[in-house]
This record gives C-alpha cells, structure tokens and sequence, in this order.
C-alpha cells in the first residue's frame, strides 16, 4: 500500500464572516481599549491554518508593537471562547438573525490586561489583613 501524502496548506474560502471581519476589524484601533472580539477573530482567521496558538503569538506582537505592552499572558483561552462563542455557534451567517447575532459578538469589547485579582493578590490581601484570624 502507498504511502499516505501529506495535503498542502489550504486557505479558507471568502465568506460572509471573513468579509465582515476584514471590513469592520481588519485593523487594530490606537487605543487598546477599543480592541473588540472581532479583532481577536480576524486576528484568528488570518493566522496559519486556524491555529490558536500563531494567533497567540501574532495578537502577543500586534499588542506589543502596537501599544507597547509586553505581557506574558496566554490569550489561548480567550482565543477558543471567542470562536466557540462566534464562529462554530453561528455557522449560517447568510441567516439574518445569525448574522444579528455574530455582529453584537464582534462588537463587544476584549481585556487584554491581566486579570487584576490574581491568587497571589488575594493570598496577600488576607494574609495583610490583621483583622484576620484563624479559628
């Protein structure tokens, strides 16, 4: 039996949300706190075969050159809610309340900040707390 071949890169066809996407968010606002989740996905559809981990590293870069911030923070986790909440919930974008939908996703705001109440934020809270104390 012969070897299996291996497919070449494939890119995704234009559609309807590749084409909203590109329209309303294919540039990154000068202020990062207008930076939207339809950012984060054009971010994501443009990025090499749909992997969240390239999309990491490009919006990690896009952020850093782009508003100066270095930050250690995986966007991971944020990158898979945000297709599962957009892209795999709403998969008949030509449907117009789908597309209602889609679009109020995109248009709400993305934290790229670190979360502000760490575990080790909290731990240090209580333990400077006096009025603390343990039973």
């Amino acid at each position: 039996m012969p070897a299996k071949q291996k497919r070449g890169h494939v890119t995704a066809k234009s559609g309807v949300a590749r084409d909203v996407l590109q329209e309303n968010f294919g540039w990154f606002p000068v202020s990062g706190d207008h930076v939207k989740v339809g950012h984060i996905l054009h971010v994501y559809m443009t990025s090499a075969e749909f992997s969240r981990a390239e999309c990491d590293r490009l919006l990690r870069s896009i952020i850093q050159t782009q508003f100066g911030i270095t930050t250690e923070r995986s966007y991971k986790a944020d990158i898979q809610r945000i297709v599962s909440s957009t892209i795999q919930k709403y998969r008949s974008l030509r449907n117009p309340e789908e597309f209602r939908k889609f679009r109020i996703e995109c248009e709400k705001p993305f934290d790229m900040r670190l979360p502000r109440d760490t575990p080790e934020s909290l731990h240090r809270s209580v333990d400077d707390d006096e009025s603390f104390t343990v039973v």
